[in-house]
């Protein structure tokens, strides 16, 4: 049985995709909005960029990102600032186990959840990718399309999929529509 969330909790939205998706483009693309908060490992990286400079490969990088964007996350569900009503937060969601942790742990601690999905072909993903400067290793995206795959068939194709615990919303969106997806906001549970 569902628990029903009142349309006054916070919503914590989990952008998903592959890699090379867009998910960073979209997110940085989106306007400063009162009452929400990006976390995006791409701020991580630059931080640590800052600091560092570019004379540390990224793939040395890419666990310290990874924990740190975690951590963030954590420390948002688990101790969510009052003036906070909407958390958006960068997430592949190829990872079943972490994509139902994440999202149990956001339920139990108040908020409503929401995955929006990003879909694109293998091609625009690799070719994002190769926009952005980091390129993964063949086998690791591999890897993440095959769990992409997966999690499509799962859903089906309709573009607003009915709400599938621990998820109060799934979203399935274009690159061209995310910015639309991430800037609509339900006025009710399941809109």
């Amino acid at each position: 049985m569902t628990e029903h969330r009142p349309d006054t909790s916070p919503e914590v939205v989990f952008v998903g995709g592959v890699p090379g998706a867009g998910k960073s483009t979209v997110l940085r693309g989106l306007p400063a909005t009162p009452g929400t908060t990006v976390l995006d490992p791409e701020q991580v990286t630059a931080a640590l960029r800052a600091r560092l400079g570019t004379a540390v490969p990224y793939r040395w990088l890419r666990p310290v990102v990874h924990a740190v964007q975690y951590l963030r996350v954590l420390g948002h569900l688990l101790a969510p600032r009052p003036d906070l009503r909407r958390l958006l937060v960068h997430d592949t969601a190829t990872r079943p186990w972490l994509r139902h942790l994440e999202a149990e742990l956001a339920r139990r601690c108040g908020w409503r959840t929401t995955l929006v999905l990003i879909e694109t072909s293998r091609a625009e993903a690799l070719a994002g990718q190769r926009a952005r400067g980091r390129v993964l290793d063949p086998g690791r995206f591999d890897g993440h399309w095959d769990r992409w795959l997966r999690l499509r068939a799962q859903l089906g194709t309709d573009p607003v999929v009915p709400a599938q615990p621990p998820w109060d919303r799934v979203v399935l969106t274009t690159r061209g529509g995310a910015a639309d997806a991430l800037r609509s906001q339900p006025t009710a549970l399941g809109a």
